[in-house]
């Protein structure tokens, strides 16, 4: 399971994703890893959730873009054509796999700024894949997760700067973890503006990791002010 996150803002856009990748092949085990992947050049960034299929159209995105910029009039199509490859390349047998994929759960995010646009589109990997362009915000992996209420009570939309939707971005992935701790954890973050991609690490990272336990410190302060209060004391 995944959680990862991408919100559109003004002048570029905030995609967040956890790193926990696990296996549960006998007993299940878990490790850290990449799940965002950018190419800054092109002004890209995609994330994915899912099995092989998944990954391996990840993959194919990033070759794919090395080679050659996608307009963005060109998007749908690149993407419907590249994750075909990939489900032809993973799936063997056309006719179980139809039948079996119907409930994928295999999705992608793909974001692309530029100096005067910025968009975002969701891929469906289905044995027969389909795309829709979002206007705003995209969350994907675990869809019952109740970090879903943040982004649509809090998100106010993409005419805020990116600088002011980190910490929304960053508390979606680091909430929607304690609530499903067994296959969701870490955090890794990329940051669009105007068509220049960033990584953010080290500092720059742990500095909107403290200031999301500040503001789950506010919650809760205001929830249940204080032990004596609570408890009827004066």
């Amino acid at each position: 399971m995944t959680l990862q996150v991408c919100l559109l803002g003004s002048d570029g856009f905030v995609m967040a994703s956890d790193t926990k990748y696990t296996t549960v092949a006998g007993v299940r085990s878990s490790f850290q890893g990449v799940k965002i992947f950018f190419n800054s050049d092109r002004g890209m960034a995609w994330c994915g959730c899912g099995d092989d299929v998944t990954h391996l159209t990840c993959q194919k995105i990033e070759k794919n873009v090395r080679e050659k910029n996608v307009d963005f009039e060109d998007m749908k199509e690149f993407l419907l054509s590249t994750a075909e490859e990939a489900h032809r390349e993973t799936f063997t047998l056309p006719m179980t796999t139809a039948r079996e994929r119907q409930q994928s759960t295999d999705r992608v995010i793909v974001a692309k700024s530029s100096q005067t646009e910025n968009r975002i589109w969701r891929l469906n990997i289905f044995y027969t894949p389909d795309i829709y362009e979002v206007t705003t915000k995209c969350i994907i992996g675990d869809d019952s997760n109740p970090c879903h209420f943040l982004t649509e009570s809090y998100y106010p939309g993409p005419a805020v700067k990116t600088a002011n939707l980190l910490v929304l971005a960053a508390s979606v992935v680091i909430f929607g973890g304690r609530h499903f701790s067994p296959f969701v954890g870490g955090l890794e973050m990329v940051v669009a503006k105007n068509g220049k991609i960033e990584k953010l690490e080290g500092e720059r990272l742990a500095d909107i990791e403290s200031r999301v336990r500040g503001l789950d410190d506010l919650i809760k302060g205001h929830i249940i002010p204080d032990a004596k209060q609570t408890n009827g004391g004066n």
